[in-house]
């Protein structure tokens, strides 16, 4: 059995914790910013802390106008898309639901590479994708009382679609380009999308309390720019299953944050359908015994790299 390597399992632990903060950050910036503008400030400040480092790189790739192309729509879907309706599902779904539909990502994104990559779905992936629909299903069931419906809930599964999409576009340029360098591109023009947001940005930073503004500040910092690196520094040392594992506490921890720090609560049936959808997930990204000789899978790799800027 590899030895893991203590710092590993110290960037690992961190990492999730700040992408678990995250979930919870939106909930308490959302008390005195909208979902665009909030969105926006967020990522002013991750691609400052991305500007830094993509300046410090030594080599840089020479690029197409289609690669150029592609990453900029990757960054809308990724970064513009995604931040912007999961704040607007955060809006009326607590931080636990929310987390429980974006750990879906992974695999959304084999069923996304099953139909726009025709990569063949194994029988695991079917198996997972089946299990995983039933617990979305609970979760939906969960959040309708007599006859209201939280539309939120659409809101977030559409930033998990804008995400899977993402990862699929995103693979063949990492082939070409390093990680930073599409991170940057990538976030640049997700942020760029959302300057729209401007003019109510401008009068809410002006209304709201220091403090949820520091905390906004605090999600571009950390759980998107520093968490990124921590989490690409873990990998390069560590098999992706390793750090799988790692990756699929975060909806865990997001609901044990929300009820101590947001006195949040979630029913019976929603956290069962959050655990249902979330053991899904695990029973995807197992191998059939056929396939153990072959290369690792790498989609989960490139989902959980990408969510650095999040997951939020």
């Amino acid at each position: 059995m590899q030895h893991i390597n203590i710092k590993v399992k110290i960037a690992l632990i961190i990492t999730i914790i700040l992408w678990s903060s995250a979930f919870i950050s939106i909930r308490i910036g959302l008390e005195a910013y909208t979902p665009g503008p909030l969105a926006l400030l967020r990522y002013l400040v991750a691609s400052l802390c991305m500007l830094f480092f993509y300046l410090r790189l030594k080599k840089r790739s020479t690029l197409t106008f289609f690669d150029y192309g592609r990453a900029i729509t990757c960054g809308i879907l990724g970064f513009g898309v995604y931040n912007v309706a999961l704040n607007m599902g955060e809006v009326t779904t607590n931080a636990a639901i929310s987390s429980f539909i974006i750990s879906q990502v992974p695999l959304i994104t084999v069923l996304c590479a099953s139909y726009f990559l025709k990569e063949k779905l194994s029988l695991t992936n079917k198996l997972g994708l089946l299990i995983s629909f039933i617990g979305i299903c609970v979760i939906l069931s969960s959040q309708y009382s007599g006859t209201t419906f939280n539309y939120g809930l659409i809101d977030v599964i559409i930033a998990t679609l804008a995400m899977s999409l993402y990862n699929i576009l995103q693979k063949p340029l990492l082939q070409r380009m390093s990680a930073i360098e599409f991170t940057s591109i990538a976030m640049w023009s997700g942020t760029a999308m959302m300057l729209i947001f401007t003019p109510d940005l401008m009068y809410e930073i002006q209304q709201a309390p220091i403090w949820i503004t520091i905390n906004v500040i605090y999600m571009g910092i950390f759980p998107a720019a520093i968490a990124y690196f921590l989490w690409s520094y873990a990998l390069s040392k560590v098999p992706t299953c390793y750090a799988a594992f790692y990756f699929y506490c975060i909806p865990l921890i997001t609901t044990m944050m929300s009820i101590a720090l947001l006195g949040e609560t979630l029913s019976t049936i929603g956290f069962l359908g959050g655990l249902i959808a979330l053991f899904g997930v695990v029973v995807a990204q197992r191998k059939n015994k056929t396939e153990k000789e072959q290369k690792s899978q790498t989609t989960l790799t490139t989902t959980q790299v990408s969510m650095a800027k999040e997951p939020s």
